[in-house]
């Protein structure tokens, strides 16, 4: 539940402007390019350059035009050395590698805000004098404001917004309401019969990532801001996977001709949400607001609530208030969503896997005086669950940690101008054989077991015994799905309740007959191949399928 990581200030604004611009730069760079390359690819001062072709013009061009190979070659020279400099167009761009060395990246002296400020002015469409009120506060997201920083403590929206995102849905509370009312509303989505459940003990055809981006989307959707956005915009879940693609390529800012598909589809999910937040707000009453009820039969979640509130604290205007929301629900929705279907999938390949996660699931259930239930606590503690889980965000959450400095800094053993921006591709930590690999079991493959180990213990009669636990020992500092530090994804607690409780209830309601799966594509034809990771999402979000699985199954 965190916005696309990618966004970054230098690269984005080059981008932004490489189409009014490429003329001139193209023409000065051949003038003099070879010359300054050839002098700082020898100075020892400053990163080993990753090399172009044309110099600051190939790698821009790869990263526009074929984002997965671009990044493939930065994961490949981060293999061997820590931190490389590349240059995308006239600015640099510095990549580091992950474990102990990206412990730097984390420190006080690095900052998201630039980032953010994109994905709100382009890819969510904020009013620009509310954009204006984040640009203006330099005082960090910390208790303590950054060193020169004058902002009034009423001023400091992003602390503001850090202390909303901690108190609502970082605490056990939070997770705890949040997968109360998931498991009310995906119950009812279960209970209908429709075009891809059917009726019970009756086999339905299901397309499985169509499947969860309906009825998945739904049950989170109610259970963050209630269920009356379905009866004011019933066309909600094609508006929002209209959106939902266009955001990363929005952020770039690159002129309203070139995107236009792009801003009808934001404009129409931002006015969607205002139409909902105008209607929320006047049958609210804040004069009697409790800020201590789970969920407010109004706004719905406290992360709901606490955005109005915030909101109007900061006065955002209704247009602004709408584009919030929107781009909320992107964070909330595009990375469990394409977690949960890799999941469902990898279980429906291997039968076994599946029968291994249904006994884990079994051992959760219990009865309450509203029916079967699952007990939460249990499942996320369940050892193959949260390999399973691990194993999935390990291959497939590919984004970027970006983050510019506020001073010069120290990163390992160069010293970096302020203003630098460092990323890491996280692919670069999840995918190195080093790491993750194992026999017969190579990190570039799905292996359910990777994250488990075995613990011996003596039992109450002094007779040793062993159980299976999950862990990812001292490979932990490689494992970066929810990015780091101060700005690690807030709502990565929410987020694998959310992603395990629906695997668990998926395996709970349904008979599968895994004989029956075929791999089809987006028209519909069938494929020579199984589902594969989508270059559209590579190193912006959580990776989604290429292909789609078509089975059949039957409520039980």
């Amino acid at each position: 539940m965190a916005w696309p990581a990618l966004f970054n200030e230098p690269l984005l604004r080059e981008v932004s402007s490489h189409s009014k611009t490429l003329a001139t730069t193209l023409s000065l760079t051949l003038l003099v390019s070879l010359l300054i390359a050839r002098r700082n690819q020898n100075d020892p001062s400053k990163p080993p350059l990753i090399y172009e072709t044309i110099p600051y013009v190939s790698n821009i061009w790869q990263y526009v035009v074929g984002k997965r190979l671009f990044f493939r070659r930065v994961s490949k020279v981060l293999e061997t050395t820590p931190l490389v400099q590349c240059r995308m167009g006239p600015i640099s761009i510095y990549f580091v590698s992950g474990g102990s060395y990206l412990s730097a990246l984390f420190k006080s002296s690095f900052i998201t805000q630039p980032s953010i400020i994109r994905v709100i002015d382009y890819s969510a469409g904020y009013e620009a004098s509310d954009v204006a009120k984040f640009a203006a506060d330099d005082s960090g997201s910390a208790h303590v404001p950054l060193r020169g920083s004058n902002v009034g403590s009423d001023d400091r929206i992003w602390h503001a917004m850090h202390r909303l995102h901690s108190e609502t849905l970082l605490s056990s509370a939070a997770a705890n309401a949040f997968a109360a009312a998931f498991q009310d509303y995906f119950s009812q989505e279960l209970a209908t019969s429709g075009r891809w459940i059917g009726r019970p003990g009756e086999w339905a055809t299901t397309e499985i990532s169509s499947f969860l981006r309906k009825h998945m989307m739904a049950a989170a959707t109610k259970s963050i801001v209630g269920p009356s956005i379905y009866d004011m915009s019933p066309d909600f879940d094609d508006a929002f996977w209209k959106y939902e693609p266009q955001v990363e390529t929005l952020a770039f800012g690159l002129p309203d001709w070139m995107t236009k598909a792009g801003l009808k589809a934001r404009d129409e999910m931002r006015a969607i949400w205002r139409r909902w937040y105008e209607a929320t707000d006047a049958k609210y009453d804040w004069s009697n607001s409790h800020d201590d009820v789970d969920l407010d039969p109004v706004f719905g979640s406290r992360i709901s609530k606490g955005l109005a509130r915030m909101g109007k604290s900061f006065g955002f205007s209704n247009e602004t208030m709408g584009a919030s929301y929107a781009i909320f629900l992107v964070g909330v929705h595009t990375n469990t969503i394409a977690t949960c279907t890799w999941i469902v999938m990898e279980l429906i390949k291997d039968p076994s896997l599946w029968r291994a996660v249904e006994e884990e699931v079994l051992e959760a259930q219990y009865f309450d005086h509203t029916g079967l239930k699952l007990n939460v606590e249990k499942l996320v503690s369940q050892p193959l669950l949260q390999s399973v889980y691990a194993e999935i965000l390990r291959l497939y959450s590919r984004f970027l940690i970006a983050r510019t400095a506020t001073e010069s800094v120290t990163v390992c053993g160069y010293t970096l101008p302020k203003g630098s921006t460092v990323m890491t591709p996280v692919e670069a930590s999840h995918l190195r054989e080093d790491i993750w690999g194992a026999p017969s079991h190579p990190a570039s493959e799905f292996w359910a077991a990777r994250h488990i180990v075995e613990i011996e213990a003596q039992d109450e009669h002094g007779s040793t015994t062993k159980r299976k636990e999950y862990s990812l020992g001292d490979r932990k500092k490689f494992f970066l799905p929810y990015g780091g530090g101060l700005s690690m994804c807030p709502g990565r607690n929410i987020g694998k309740v959310e992603v395990i409780l629906c695997v668990s209830m998926l395996v709970q309601a349904f008979e599968v007959d895994f004989s029956s799966v075929e791999w089809v594509k987006e028209d519909g034809s069938p494929s020579e191949r199984p589902a594969s990771d989508e270059d559209l999402y590579s190193n912006a979000m959580t990776i989604h399928p290429d292909r789609e699985m078509r089975v059949r199954w039957r409520k039980l």
